[in-house]
């Protein structure tokens, strides 16, 4: 019960192998397939670029998201209770691993133009902000964020 017969047709999909069934067997190049297909869709054009904050390598640099680039810092030291000593502990497990997290991507280009600290250092800082941020939502201190809540 709950499996398909041999030649029954996908709910989801209208037919045959839906995207989901795809992703879920690994198929990578039909997600990449789908996803420069949907940022091709003229009504599509924003949707994809960050209003607040860059998170990886593929918007890193946007001057419009300078500011929050600055308080990713502040986010890291307060993950880590100012704690310098382990900052620099947690910064260097990153640090370990950044050329193999490189070759994780599939546009490289987006990573070629960035050295192995710089690299390190974006991706540790988004790391700490995002994990400040999951807690500081998670137990009800938004304000320890020092966000405003229009952005």
């Amino acid at each position: 019960m709950g499996e398909r017969e041999a030649g029954s047709s996908s709910s989801l999909a209208g037919g045959g192998e839906n995207q989901l069934e795809k992703s879920a067997r690994g198929d990578p190049g039909e997600d990449r397939e789908s996803s420069a297909m949907l940022r091709e869709v003229k009504d599509n054009s924003g949707c994809y670029d960050p209003l607040v904050v860059s998170i990886g390598p593929y918007h890193s640099g946007n001057t419009r998201l300078e500011l929050m680039q600055r308080h990713k810092r502040t986010m890291a030291l307060q993950f880590v209770d100012g704690d310098l000593k382990l900052l620099e502990e947690l910064y260097q497990k990153v640090r370990c691993v950044a050329e193999a997290t490189k070759k994780c991507y599939t546009d490289q280009s987006s990573v070629a133009k960035f050295n192995k600290e710089e690299f390190s250092q974006m991706m540790f800082l988004d790391a700490c902000f995002i994990l400040r941020f999951i807690y500081c939502l998670a137990k009800d201190e938004q304000e320890a964020l020092k966000m405003n809540k229009r952005l």
